[in-house]
């Protein structure tokens, strides 16, 4: 079974919605009058606006709007929430009754289509909490809430990844100069302290200095394991030179 849009679920909340006062009753009735047929009667639509008398029948038009004209992407893919009519004036005319209620859509045109549009979530959260789908706002609330949180944890996986890549291109020279030593018999010229370190240092490779610090017995500061490391190559300098390699 095709699974229903987040548009088609948005529409059939705002659709779900009975007005209470008989004035808005009869602005619904008027507008669904207006909205039947292939045409659109834009001039009813307008009327039926004007002769809101109260401020929840303007809220029952802009629902209707909506359902008739609106749609709106799934929030997991992008923010963008548009409304489009083949008449200019009229778009300005919803546009205008939008901004009584503080929502401020941005206008624009396609083709022989005229559109009023938000493309930030707080603008469509507040839409359609206006509206009365609050728990369409809510989902969106908490969608974005979850994308925010999975955001920073890439970001700070990102930042770990790009700390240990940063790490193992240091450590290549301590590394070799490490297993140079090793191999040629050197390492055991050295004292206790920078055999330590050195050993650490080839068995944590990938291992940051303030870890290989905590990893000594007794552990030691990071300036000392820097301090050592330092004094390793200082002597694979010596031996390589004294040997011309």
């Amino acid at each position: 079974m095709k699974e229903i849009s987040f548009s088609k679920k948005t529409k059939d909340i705002l659709s779900g919605i009975t007005p209470k006062k008989g004035c808005c009753r009869r602005t619904e009735k008027k507008l669904r009058e207006a909205l039947e047929g292939g045409d659109v009667d834009y001039d009813a639509l307008r009327e039926a606006e004007n002769s809101a008398l109260c401020r929840e029948c303007s809220l029952v038009f802009l629902r209707q709007m909506f359902i008739k004209f609106g749609t709106v992407t799934a929030p997991e893919k992008s923010y963008h929430l548009e409304m489009s009519f083949r008449d200019r004036d009229f778009r300005d005319f919803v546009c205008d009754t939008l901004s009584e209620f503080g929502l401020n859509a941005k206008r624009g045109t396609r083709r022989d289509r005229f559109t009023l549009y938000f493309k930030d979530s707080g603008g469509i959260e507040d839409f359609f909490a206006t509206l009365g789908a609050q728990s369409t706002a809510f989902d969106m609330m908490n969608l974005k809430l979850v994308k925010e949180v999975r955001g920073g944890i890439n970001r700070q996986n990102n930042f770990e990844t790009a700390n240990i890549q940063k790490t193992a291109v240091a450590v290549i020279p301590y590394i070799h100069a490490i297993q140079y030593l090793t191999d040629n018999g050197y390492l055991g010229g050295m004292s206790e302290e920078l055999r330590e370190t050195a050993r650490l240092r080839v068995e944590n490779d990938t291992a940051s200095i303030a870890s290989l610090a905590s990893l000594h017995n007794p552990p030691i500061s990071k300036s000392g394991v820097k301090h050592r490391l330092d004094k390793i190559m200082d002597y694979y300098r010596i031996v390589t030179n004294r040997r011309g390699v």
